[in-house]
């Protein structure tokens, strides 16, 4: 699937049936953690990977982009002040391969006015940051205000808690993950 065949809310379909269907929603809900461990082959990519293959169907935040790009650059600065200038480019190259093979196929949760209302709220009941707002609104956006039974992927403890609090499911760790951040999430209130 190409750049053009790319679909999210606020700009076409992103799922295969409406909610009141009957039909289970298409795809989990990633956060830009979950994509840069993929992406940057970091110690919690198995867990992404095993999420992946379970349903290959990603939605992310219209923001993810960047987010990754920015944080795929710093590697790359870390990297770079390392030493060892070509195997950094050659790494570098790799992690935006990836990421671009990533970003054909995923849909976009799009921003609007209706979101920054959900974002507002949601930094107002949960410690979020912005942009962890933003993520948890753009979920809450794509599972149409029910997300119970909807995945959400995030390495990020405090979004994790947020998340978890407002219904969504977490995958657990598969044995491969030990003592992974960000997963274990205490029941919802």
């Amino acid at each position: 699937m190409g750049p053009a065949a790319r679909r999210g809310v606020g700009g076409g379909p992103a799922r295969d049936a409406p909610r009141g269907q009957g039909k289970r929603l298409p795809m989990n809900f990633w956060d830009s953690s979950a994509i840069i461990a993929l992406v940057a082959e970091e110690p919690m990519a198995p867990v992404a990977r095993r999420v992946l293959d379970a349903d290959g169907r990603v939605a992310v935040w219209w923001g993810t982009s960047v987010e990754c790009a920015a944080t795929l650059a710093r590697k790359e600065r870390e990297d770079a002040a390392r030493g060892d200038s070509p195997a950094v480019a050659a790494a570098a190259a790799e992690r935006g391969r990836r990421l671009g093979e990533l970003e054909d196929q995923w849909h976009e949760v799009h921003p609007g006015r209706r979101l920054q209302a959900l974002a507002r709220r949601l930094v107002r009941v949960h410690p979020l940051t912005t942009p962890d707002g933003l993520q948890l609104a753009a979920a809450i956006t794509l599972a149409e205000d029910q997300p119970e039974g909807v995945g959400f992927l995030s390495f990020d403890a405090q979004l994790n808690r947020a998340a978890s609090r407002e219904g969504f499911t977490l995958p657990t760790p598969g044995p491969e993950a030990v003592d992974p951040p960000g997963l274990t999430v205490p029941p919802r209130d």
